[in-house]
C-alpha cells in the first residue's frame, strides 16, 4: 500500500504542472485571441 500511494505522489507531482501549463495556454489564448479582435476596427 506504501508503494503505491509512492507511485500515486510522484504520478500526481508529474501531471499537475502540466495540466497547469495546459490551463495556461488556453486562458492566454483566448486573451491574444479577444485582444486582436478589439484592435481590428469594425467596419
Amino acid at each position: 500500500m506504501l508503494m503505491g500511494a509512492s507511485i500515486v505522489s510522484v504520478a500526481w507531482i508529474a501531471f499537475w504542472p502540466w495540466a497547469q501549463l495546459k490551463r495556461l495556454r488556453e486562458i492566454e489564448g483566448s486573451t491574444a485571441a479577444g485582444a486582436d479582435a478589439e484592435s481590428t476596427p469594425s467596419p
